[in-house]
């Protein structure tokens, strides 16, 4: 399931080291456009989406949490 994929490669690049998670919320605030065709194939709705900003905009510590979390 491409979702899957998707959010296996992310956890994995959360955890790779902060450059990767920098990058990934400096995308996030860029544009809506990778991040919900992110959530697009992830199977996921524009609550997840919105989510998922939220979770982006709270900082590395939030998002490494979750990540760990999805290990």
């Amino acid at each position: 399931m491409p979702g899957s994929v998707v959010l296996a490669l992310w956890c994995w690049l959360c955890c790779a080291g902060s450059v990767v998670l920098a990058l990934w919320c400096w995308l996030c605030g860029a544009g809506s456009v990778v991040l919900a065709l992110l959530c697009w194939l992830c199977g996921a709705g524009s609550v997840v989406l919105a989510l998922w900003c939220w979770l982006c905009g709270a900082g590395s510590v939030v998002l490494a949490l979750w990540c760990w979390l999805q290990l």
